[in-house]
């Protein structure tokens, strides 16, 4: 084998190493993603449900208030 055929391998093997990690590293984005947007989610139900909330505590008030 030349030289020049194992640097070809050398470098074709060090590519497929780095689109691995890349793989790798799109994989924990997407989880990380997911997470977030559940995250997400979970703080839209709660902010939907305070907004509920205050919005009977307006309705108490007002009954005192007048």
């Amino acid at each position: 084998m030349s030289a020049g055929t194992q640097e070809v391998g050398a470098t074709t093997n060090e590519i497929g190493d780095a689109a691995k990690g890349n793989a790798a590293t799109a994989e924990e984005v997407a989880a990380s993603t997911e997470k977030q947007l559940a995250s997400m989610e979970d703080i839209s139900t709660s902010a939907k449900s305070l907004s509920a909330m205050a919005e009977d505590l307006k309705s108490l008030i007002k009954k005192y208030k007048y």
